[in-house]
């Protein structure tokens, strides 16, 4: 009887873990979303998009930019997602999938707040460090992979 109640309990556990790993995933997007709701009155209507030193070369209407971030943040969403709750999937494919949501957000929200900010520097130094954004990927697939070693316990 104990044996069965620890194979309940693992089973929960799992699925806690499994919903909170795909919960992390869509994170990066829902960020997205309320900036991009929160600044829609603020933004200028067109929004710088590629620099050479200082100065603006090229730009897009705002909406288009904040639109293109979002797609792409819930698309890499939707294949982190689709990662964790496969079995074959390789750890890189949940790390890459959902850090390079991650990043799609984060570069919306610099070149966003780059435009609130009307600044004339060029985008901010914080656009270095966005790539680092793809480790966000190491949370959801730290829990799947205790969901992993709870469906292998149960085995």
């Amino acid at each position: 009887m104990d044996e069965m109640n620890e194979v309940r309990l693992a089973a929960r556990r799992s699925r806690v873990s499994t919903t909170l790993a795909i919960a992390l995933c869509w994170v990066p997007p829902a960020i997205a979303i309320v900036f991009t709701v929160t600044w829609s009155e603020l933004l200028a209507l067109d929004l710088p998009t590629r620099w050479s030193g200082d100065d603006v070369i090229s730009t897009m209407p705002g909406w288009v930019v904040a639109l293109g971030a979002i797609v792409i943040s819930a698309v890499c969403s939707a294949l982190a997602t689709s990662a964790i709750t496969s079995p074959d999937a390789t750890p890189a494919a949940i790390i890459f999938s959902a850090g390079l949501s991650a990043v799609a957000a984060s570069v919306w929200i610099l070149i966003g707040s780059e435009s609130m900010s009307r600044g004339a520097g060029g985008i901010s130094p914080l656009a270095a460090v966005s790539p680092l954004l793809v480790l966000w990927g190491l949370l959801p697939l730290a829990l799947s992979r205790a969901r992993a070693q709870h469906r292998s316990q149960e085995v």
